[in-house]
């Protein structure tokens, strides 16, 4: 399975509440609103947490000083642009209805309830919400997603900018050895090990992805195309796929962050450079996502350098 990663500015409206005025110690302000520091210590957690997960490190008051300071800086100033980016919706008049935050509960509900019976009330758990806390989470999440819509609207990127940045970039499109990859991935190893023997008594690979997997390749029978050592696949996932032969199916589920997966080999292809045509539209949706990027963040600056913004930190 890939993973997937968003630039920060893109995220950090998906982790906290938004600006609150809670009747607590205060140590910020942005144009008026309050930032509190049960909020600051809440955001300084997951960047710390974030940290030292990424670095394999566990950070030491004494020794790690100018670490921990630079991550309490950062934690500070990510609930400032969210505090902007809020105001900047509702100035804008972005709203979020009961029903779009109803939905996107629903929806992360099945998800979560489809890998376990009991999964959702897990992530609650691990996470630390509430269901009260998730919809404002989601609300958040939402109004984030309709301000960087209006303010990227309207930035395109047509078919002869993708073919400049091609021509000058051929290198990038070159395509190592590759092997076409199927794969089933379901919550538990029990279920994987039944679908193993299924697989084994001559059930169809397809039809069992159709019907178990939890991935969105289900509905295309498992298939995840190509796979190859520069694939951007969780490392236990493509390693034990690029151990196969063409038609193989691993003998054990492997584990990973997603689930347990089964996973099947098509045919191997030789290294070769795409051709313009087969990577135009991929281009054309990176060059587009690099575009709105700059512009949003761009704006996202102008706003806070207009904004009023008092850090009572040190005081």
């Amino acid at each position: 399975m890939k993973r997937r990663f968003l630039p920060i500015m893109l995220v950090l409206v998906f982790l906290l509440s938004g600006c609150q005025s809670a009747e607590e110690t205060v140590i910020g302000e942005v144009n008026g609103e309050k930032i509190t520091k049960k909020q600051f210590e809440e955001r300084y957690n997951i960047v710390k947490t974030s940290y030292e997960s990424n670095h394999q490190v566990t950070l030491d008051k004494k020794k790690d000083s100018e670490v921990i300071k630079s991550l309490q800086d950062q934690a500070f100033d990510e609930l400032v642009i969210q505090c902007l980016i809020v105001q900047e919706t509702e100035k804008n008049g972005i709203t979020v209805s009961e029903s779009e935050v109803d939905t996107a509960v629903s929806n992360l509900k099945e998800y979560y309830e489809k890998q376990d019976k009991d999964g959702f009330e897990n992530f609650l758990k691990k996470t630390g919400y509430d269901e009260k806390s998730l919809r404002e989470e989601l609300k958040n999440e939402k109004l984030f997603s309709k301000l960087y819509q209006q303010v990227t609207s309207g930035i395109t990127v047509d078919k002869s900018q993708a073919k400049e940045f091609y021509d000058k970039n051929t290198d990038k499109f070159v395509q190592p050895e590759s092997i076409q990859v199927s794969h089933i991935v379901v919550g538990t190893e029990e279920e994987a090990q039944d679908l193993l023997k299924q697989l084994k008594e001559g059930e169809d690979f397809a039809e069992l992805a159709r019907q178990h997997s939890l991935c969105p390749s289900a509905s295309e029978g498992g298939n995840l195309g190509l796979l190859n050592e520069k694939s951007s696949y969780v490392s236990e996932f493509k390693n034990a796929a690029l151990l196969l032969k063409a038609g193989e199916i691993t003998l054990q589920p492997v584990k990973t962050e997603f689930g347990y997966h089964i996973i099947k080999a098509g045919q191997k292809e030789p290294a070769r450079t795409l051709s313009f045509e087969e990577v135009k539209d991929q281009i054309i949706i990176e060059l587009q996502k690099e575009k709105e990027t700059q512009v949003f963040l761009q704006y996202i600056q102008e706003v806070k350098g207009a904004a009023t913004i008092e850090d009572n930190r040190k005081k």
